[in-house]
């Protein structure tokens, strides 16, 4: 099977290209239909409407040489081509209406788990995504639209001319053709630098966050490291545009050569008509209006190939943006999951499961085995890279277990529908999230199905003593967060708090608490865990925490040393074993004193 990575280096077949645009029109006429009908109508009036604009006055000068009386033709050669000159303003005053209209909302996503996200060749499709093509689809069919618009000027120009001289027809598209194979060749390898390039855009990526997030810009300034952070950003950026200007040179001296030979042929076919008309064998209007046309032939050909080389590109670019909208979720529910009672809360058993992140060797879990009965209040203890984070990953289905199963009443997690199960949970992990919300949007965040209510959302934030604080901001419960949107920047404690209160106002059956406390004084600690103790007797409590004073009246503490349980029971039970659990609450307590 292929990797990620394998797939994405792949340059795309011509197959592949024609289904992505093929499904790109799809995409884009599914709702548009009129819309889009009536863009194609006005393309090919655009493209028709300078020829009829021409051709009128290679009339209108073709009857002044004939004779110089005024006639009913003549005078309706002249209105004609007065009209002809107002209406292009008009045909192009709605198809820039149209375009505007058309090319909003294209852009969709798709719903991805973490795996997907935590994987580095993911993260290269996505940064391609986003750099480049977010608007692929929409670029796509406007490109497609305008090779249209130009395919009828060519091909009027074409009959036109030919009608002269055929081989006049052949020279000038022979002259241009070159040059559409050098804009793909050129497009081709430019597209071709995402690929060889991606990790080291993403370093690039990482470098630049850090100047753009407020916290790490501090950080940096205090310890004077924004210069080498700089540097490192300007070293990657150079090195990548130093690779894609080489391409763009090659590339203009290539097409400059190329435009010299066209230009030189398409003179030279001008220069064939020109002197035809001085020898008396065309019309004066007749000869303006045939160079008018190759003219508008040149042109067309060169915006032909040109937008034909970009649309090479885009579609190179929707093809790694359709890639990215089908790549499947690793972590989903079967189609005959089973549904769960989410009014009890049920029994949890890990059964003999073992971990390994996706594309390593390592085991994070090995052969972990409990069972946690409904309301029971546990908390899981070790030192940093024991396993505690990745348990509740499992726990949370974010990952499936590599080996063994989590049972849930004693039904296969990975059989159990999935919005059921997650319904049950409310989960706060170390890396909470922050909302520039009003506080109460904020804390309603935590339950986005609930009605948002004053007295509830007041509640949940007494539960996680956020209520104290928020109560002395100005605006209360109204008080926007974020001093970027005119708001307050609450503290590390104060947004624990909020968070937390997110959770509480979930009212989950099974809570889901890592380091809830890290950022929050002793006192409020105290306050928060007495609440949980206070909360309903049928919920369960998972708690991790390194601080081993908010452990201490939990039902059964597990501890857990590179993945393996070594230790579990009361707080009493495994200080009178005087193990590991012992040896560490004893070092915390040493501090205290």
């Amino acid at each position: 099977m292929k990797t990620t990575e394998e797939a994405s280096s792949k340059k795309p077949s011509f197959l592949i290209l024609l289904k992505a645009i093929i499904r790109g029109i799809s995409m884009t006429w599914k709702g548009r239909e009129m819309a889009l009908s009536v863009f194609i109508v006005i393309s090919f009036l655009m493209a028709a409407v300078g020829f009829a604009q021409s051709g009128i006055l290679a009339l209108v000068i073709n009857s002044v040489t004939d004779s110089t009386s005024v006639s009913f033709n003549k005078v309706t050669l002249l209105i004609l081509f007065a009209v002809s000159i107002f209406l292009p303003g008009i045909i192009f005053t709605i198809y820039n209406f149209l375009q505007t209209r058309l090319w909003r909302s294209i852009e969709k996503r798709t719903s991805l788990d973490i795996g997907r996200y935590e994987d580095p060749a993911f993260q290269d499709l996505i940064n391609k995504v986003n750099e480049k093509g977010s608007f692929a689809v929409a670029n796509l069919i406007e490109g497609l639209i305008g090779i249209f618009e130009n395919s009828i000027s060519v091909i009027i120009a074409l009959v036109i001319v030919a009608r002269v001289e055929i081989l006049l027809a052949v020279i000038v598209i022979c002259a241009y053709s070159p040059i559409l194979y050098i804009k793909m060749k050129y497009g081709k390898e430019s597209y071709g630098m995402w690929d060889m390039e991606g990790g080291e855009r993403r370093k690039y990526w990482d470098l630049y966050n850090l100047v753009e997030n407020k916290n790490g810009l501090i950080e940096l300034l205090l310890f004077k490291s924004t210069g080498l952070i700089k540097q490192k950003i300007n070293f990657l950026l150079t090195a990548f545009t130093n690779k894609q200007n080489d391409i763009d040179t090659k590339a203009i001296y290539y097409e400059m050569f190329g435009f010299l030979i066209a230009g030189t042929l398409t003179g030279g076919a001008i220069i064939w008509i020109a002197l035809e008309a001085f020898a008396g064998n065309i019309a004066p209007g007749t000869m303006a209006f045939i160079i008018g046309s190759i003219i508008t032939l040149q042109s067309s050909l060169n915006s032909f190939f040109l937008m034909s080389s970009r649309q090479y590109e885009n579609a190179l670019y929707t093809v790694d943006l359709l890639k990215f909208y089908d790549t499947p979720s690793l972590i989903t529910s079967k189609p005959d999951a089973q549904r769960l009672d989410v009014s009890k809360t049920p029994q949890i058993t890990f059964e003999h499961v073992s971990f390994q992140y996706p594309q390593s060797e390592k085991y994070i879990l090995k052969n972990f085995s409990i069972t946690i009965e409904p309301g029971q209040k546990i908390a899981i203890v070790g030192i940093n890279g024991a396993g505690k984070t990745t348990l509740m990953k499992l726990l949370t289905r974010i990952y499936d277990p590599t080996e063994g199963r989590i049972a849930v009443n004693g039904v296969d997690l990975r059989e159990i529908n999935l919005e059921d199960w997650r319904s049950m949970l409310g989960v706060l992990f170390q890396d909470f999230t922050t909302y520039n919300f009003l506080v109460k949007n904020s804390i309603h965040m935590g339950n986005v199905d609930a009605e948002i209510d004053d007295a509830s959302i007041i509640a949940a934030a007494k539960e996680s003593g956020s209520d104290e604080f928020i109560k002395e901001w100005d605006h209360s419960y109204s008080q926007q967060i974020g001093k970027e949107f005119g708001g307050i920047d609450p503290s590390k404690g104060q947004n624990q708090k909020l968070a937390l209160a997110r959770t509480f106002f979930r009212n989950p059956r099974i809570m889901i608490l890592d380091e809830p406390t890290a950022s929050i004084d002793a006192a409020a600690e105290q306050k928060i865990f007495d609440r949980l103790d206070a909360g309903p007797k049928d919920r369960t409590t998972i708690l991790i925490s390194h601080r081993f004073s908010t452990v201490r009246n939990v039902d059964t503490i597990i501890v857990i040393e590179h993945g393996k349980i070594i230790e579990q029971g009361s707080h009493d039970e495994l200080i009178k074993k005087d193990g590991a659990y012992a040896t560490l609450f004893n070092l915390q307590a040493k501090g205290y004193k």
